[in-house]
């Protein structure tokens, strides 16, 4: 399988062969990892209101029957150049860069936020900081519309290195390189999504904070 993927989950042809690549260090996946911590800016240590943890990847069944293990992501590259896109680059905008990624993380997932509500699932996080709106006012409508709850969904691009069939008519992809991370109207995986709801007062996980937000509910 060599042709080009055109979804937004998977975006880049499968290789004619299958090979190792360098793996980007993440947490033990063999027990459950803490939420991250957020990233300050430069500032004087303050968050910026316009970063973002959001949901990119899960490694659940996504609807092309697809699965990816995130502990098989290699992200060296990327984060040499951590581009944070509206729509995978695709929607006809000159520029579609909306921002960067500050930070990428692999949590243990909260059953009641994944589609199958099975235990034992992981998510990749990113840290997110969205263009300031006198650079790019795509970014700004982007921003707003995802503070508002409007485009909570999320999705990356990759490239595989190694995979094999599934179960679910797909693959299941157990070595890949991150390419990009987008926000979307219309993801691929349907657990790549952002909750709206609010932080309660015993600090129950919900998978979308502004680093503010974020900074009042973590433990150090």
């Amino acid at each position: 399988m060599t042709e080009i993927i055109h979804k937004q989950f998977v975006d880049f042809p499968l290789p004619k062969e299958e090979g190792a690549g360098d793996g980007f260090s993440l947490p033990d996946m063999t027990t459950p990892q803490p939420p991250p911590s957020p990233l300050r800016s430069v500032e004087g240590g303050v968050p910026s209101p316009r970063q973002r943890w959001l949901t990119i990847a899960t490694d659940s069944v996504d609807r092309a029957g697809d699965i990816l293990l995130l502990d098989g992501m290699d992200a060296k590259n990327f984060l040499k150049n951590p581009q944070f896109l509206w729509q995978h680059g695709a929607s006809g905008e000159t520029i579609s860069t909306i921002g960067k990624v500050l930070n990428l993380r692999v949590v243990e997932a909260d059953p009641g936020l994944l589609s199958g509500g099975v235990a034992g699932h992981h998510v990749l996080l990113a840290l997110i900081e969205y263009a300031a709106p006198e650079i790019s006012p795509l970014a700004e409508h982007v921003f707003q519309m995802d503070v508002a709850g409007l485009l909570p969904a999320n999705s990356i691009g990759f490239q595989p290195i190694e995979y094999e069939a599934n179960e679910f008519g797909g693959y299941t992809f157990t070595k890949w390189e991150l390419i990009e991370c987008s926000k979307v109207e219309l993801p691929m995986n349907p657990d790549a999504v952002d909750s709206g709801e609010r932080i309660t007062e015993r600090g129950e996980q919900r998978s979308s904070l502004s680093a503010d937000e974020a900074a009042a509910w973590l433990t150090f």
